[in-house]
């Protein structure tokens, strides 16, 4: 038997709003600068925790992949927001070939991370898909996909 912590470990990047898909980019463009994520040669996909102000309270490096898909755990995505008590989740992950279209695979971790959200009630703000050199991004929101 294990007995269960939440660990925090501080970060030098400070609390956010994430009340638009150019904040939620802004902010993960700061994470993969803070992680020192090569994100043009690997994807990463990440998870930002948010309080009921759409603010950020914490994020986790969800899955290092390969170049050209990453793995992300639905199961690895909720654990840290519940022992965070999160209100909203949004995931990111880069494309490093540039390309911010979104892949089945990408289609179907939104919608079954969407569905186990609801029954956690927890609201999934977004799903980013960010190009390797941070100079374009899709947003399943701005897409109408993402309520």
């Amino acid at each position: 038997m294990y007995k269960l912590t939440v660990i925090k470990t501080p970060c030098n990047l400070p609390s956010v709003k994430i009340n638009s898909s150019l904040a939620g980019f802004t902010c993960a463009q700061n994470i993969y600068k803070e992680e020192n994520l090569e994100s043009d040669i690997y994807e990463y996909g990440i998870a930002i925790y948010l309080n009921r102000a759409l603010e950020t309270i914490g994020y986790k490096i969800i899955s290092y992949g390969s170049d050209q898909a990453t793995l992300m755990d639905i199961r690895c995505i909720l654990q840290p927001a519940i022992g965070l008590l999160a209100n909203a989740i949004m995931i990111v992950h880069n494309h490093p070939s540039n390309r911010i279209i979104p892949s089945e695979m990408d289609n179907k971790l939104t919608k079954e991370l969407h569905s186990a959200t609801k029954i956690l009630k927890l609201d999934l703000v977004d799903h980013l898909i960010v190009a390797s050199n941070f100079k374009a991004y899709y947003s399943y929101k701005d897409e109408g996909i993402v309520l």
